[in-house]
């Protein structure tokens, strides 16, 4: 039988009253052995955290943007164990890089059951790093166990290089790239190689893949 003291608390913080509410009052009627608590602010948040600490405490984007670096510093001195699950719904890549650094843990889709989400919630809370499929080629779990948003590999290209990548991608010869281009075929297959290179790329079908998923070419 579950004891008072075995129980695990969760926190849920929503910009909206209602949005806390709903989550909170839906969760706990997965996660029956779990203390289920919610706040729609940053300061009742941190007055419940002053009371108790959980084991996980899961914000909205807006709030994660609002409060989650003041409340990693505070979760980093005094709740070494807790950790802090993000609900993802579409963050730019600016507000990622903001919100993964503050000891972020988990990602948790906001499009899907409340099955399904409890069962990420369930492994965010036995320490799980979770990473939604669509930005798993923005962020990896760091050595400490959060989440870090990862090297962006096209980020040293030169536009030159960008020029060919589009062109290749696209599915030019490299002759036809460099009469666009108005270069030598050899100063293609050097940016060519190059920038396949930096980017750890082997085949054009790859290239093609990271320039359609980073905006450069449409599918």
């Amino acid at each position: 039988m579950t004891t008072a003291t075995e129980r695990k608390r969760i926190v849920v913080c929503c910009e909206t009253p209602l949005d806390c509410q709903s989550l909170a009052w839906g969760l706990e009627c997965f996660l029956t052995e779990c203390d289920i608590s919610h706040a729609d602010s940053a300061e009742e948040l941190l007055r419940q955290l002053r009371l108790d600490d959980p084991q996980l405490i899961v914000l909205d984007e807006q709030m994660a943007l609002k409060a989650s670096r003041s409340l990693s510093d505070h979760v980093s001195v005094r709740m070494s164990e807790c950790r802090l699950a993000v609900i993802y719904d579409g963050l730019t890549q600016r507000q990622l890089d903001y919100v993964l650094q503050n000891r972020v843990s988990a990602l948790l889709r906001r499009d899907c059951s409340l099955a399904e989400f409890t069962k990420s919630i369930e492994a965010a809370l036995n320490g799980e790093s979770l990473i939604p499929g669509e930005v798993a080629h923005r962020v990896h779990v760091g050595p400490r166990g959060y989440l870090e948003v990862a090297q962006d590999l096209g980020a040293h290209l030169t536009d030159r290089q960008l020029d060919v990548l589009i062109r290749i991608a696209k599915g030019l010869s490299v002759k036809q790239v460099a009469q666009e281009l108005r270069i030598s075929t050899k100063s293609v297959e050097s940016h060519k190689y190059r920038l396949m290179k930096s980017l750890e790329i082997d085949d054009r079908v790859d290239l093609c893949r990271w320039a359609i998923r980073e905006g450069l070419i449409r599918a």
